[in-house]
């Protein structure tokens, strides 16, 4: 199986502002959208990444401490790939 890039990579931050600096100013990710999500108080930034990919950036005013979960602060908590066309059909089918 050939992977040829990845498609989003999301990110929880308990500290947003901080942590839209560092993506925007630091690292000079593009900003795609931003969106306050009243019913949960958060914030969701899309950044471009070269090649085509986005971090997906969640902010939660206090995010759980689980250091070995998914959903830990400042953790990667999925990763779609991007696969090429042959692989991708042969996928089509599991889920």
């Amino acid at each position: 199986m050939h992977i040829t890039g990845l498609h989003h990579v999301a990110i929880i931050a308990s500290d947003y502002a901080r942590s839209r600096d560092f993506y925007c100013r630091a690292l000079g990710f593009k900003v795609i959208a931003e969106n306050w999500r009243e019913e949960r108080l958060s914030w969701k930034l899309d950044l471009a990444l070269p090649g085509g990919g986005q971090i997906e950036l969640f902010s939660f005013p206090s995010p759980p401490p689980r250091p070995s979960r998914p959903e830990a602060p400042n953790k990667i908590i999925f990763i779609p790939l991007v696969y090429p066309p042959s692989v991708r059909k042969g996928l089509d089918g599991l889920q």
